[in-house]
This record gives C-alpha cells, structure tokens and sequence, in this order.
C-alpha cells in the first residue's frame, strides 16, 4: 500500500466552480461526511479499489475458461463493460457523479467468433451503441428508436471514421458534456463551463473555457451539444459480417 501513489492532481481544483459532491463514497464506512480524504486513507481506498478490479478479473477469467472448455467460445459473443469510471482522488473526488473524462470513459471489450481479435480503436462510442451492435451481429432487427449506433462496422475496421461526438450528463442534465477526438467540454446551467485540451491536457487540470483564444472552441462545442447525437452519428456503411 506504501508504494500506491496519490493522483498529481489529489486537491479539490481552486476554480470557483462548484462541483458535485461525492456523496455516494461518503456513505460508506468512515470516510469523512465533509471535505477532503487524508493521503494514508486515500491510499487504503485506491488500494481496496484495485483489490475489487483483481477479483473481478478474476472471475471473468474464470467465465471465459468454462467457455472454452465447453465449446462455447466458437458461438458466443462476450462483451465486457463499465457503467462508469470512477476518481480515485483524481481532482479531490471519489465515484463518479462528473463529466470528466476520468468517470466517462469505460472499459469495453467485445470478442466476436469469426472475427479478428487482438484489435483496438480510438473511435468514440457510447453505452448506448452497445444493444444495436449486439442486434446487428446476432442479425436480429432493431426498433426505430434507437438512439445508438451499431460499431460492428469498427470490428473490421477499426480505423474507420466514426461518430464526431460522444455525450454524457448527469442525472438532472444541469451538467452535460461532449467530448471529441480532441476536447471535452462540459457545459453547467449556471454558466460555468469547463473546456478541457484532451490531447494535451489528459489529465484536465488547466480548465480553458474563459481563455479568450477557446472561444471559437467553446461556441463550436456548444453547437454539438445543441445538435445532439443525430449529427455525431457516422455514416452508414453495407456491412460485411461473418
């Protein structure tokens, strides 16, 4: 535990713009009901948290042993997600009630029998393509509500160009985000937006949304989020699925 280091950015960033507290880890055990975790506490949750991400490895292992062994690895398609990241300190917080791209990217993993394994993309998708994908590669049909989109098209080429935005928001959507190739922009109804360099800035610590050269930037994000996910979606490509 001694050897776990503590996030560059462990203090609550000095901004001025309120954030959502992370109540839900302040219901459990003794972590503190106000302000922040002290470093020796912090490292003892970082540490529990790697322990529960062993053990869930683990037991996927075991899944995925049981279907070789039966012979079901040939016809099963595995799919492997998060509901959402989790700060470990990251900023001052814990869980996950943020925009950042620290709780708004995921694992996901899909191996698909008959098609190349070992790959990856760097192609936006969102928890909301996986039900169509999994349709369009079980051939099933899908209703017209959709508002996912199937990335089965990425399995075989994972370069391909894809969605231009991906979205997240909170539970009341008074705090919505859209992130691209390069940004993520986070936009509260009080007006104090967030515009962060993913590129340049991974971590997002150097909140660009009131320097005067992001504007453009910012009025360019702003008329995503407006448009929504309509206009991110790709375009249509015939597939050609095993």
């Amino acid at each position: 535990r001694a050897q776990i280091r503590l996030p560059a950015n462990f203090d609550f960033p000095d901004d001025g713009i309120p954030r959502e507290d992370w109540g839900e880890v302040r219901r459990y055990g003794d972590s503190p009901e106000t302000g922040p975790v002290a470093p020796d506490q912090a490292r003892q949750m970082i540490h529990a948290y790697y322990a529960s991400v062993s053990f869930v490895d683990a037991q996927i292992g075991r899944v995925l042993d049981a279907l070789r062994r039966l012979g079901l690895d040939k016809s099963t398609i595995v799919i492997l997600w998060s509901d959402n990241g989790w700060q470990l300190g990251d900023h001052g917080r814990w869980s996950k009630p943020t925009n950042y791209e620290v709780c708004a990217r995921i694992t996901l993993m899909i191996s698909v029998p008959g098609m190349p394994g070992g790959q990856k993309t760097d192609a936006l998708v969102e928890l909301i393509d996986i039900y169509p994908t999994l349709a369009e590669l079980c051939r099933l049909s899908l209703p017209g509500h959709l508002e996912g989109t199937s990335f089965a098209p990425l399995l075989e080429s994972p370069g391909r160009p894809w969605k231009t935005a991906a979205f997240t928001g909170l539970i009341d959507y008074t705090t919505r985000s859209v992130r691209t190739d390069r940004w993520r922009f986070i936009e509260r109804a009080s007006g104090q937006n967030e515009l962060y360099d993913c590129h340049g800035d991974p971590a997002e610590d150097r909140n660009l949304a009131a320097d005067p050269a992001s504007q453009p930037i910012v009025r360019q994000l702003q008329a995503t989020l407006k448009a929504g996910w309509r206009a991110a979606t790709p375009a249509p490509t015939p597939g050609n699925l095993p």
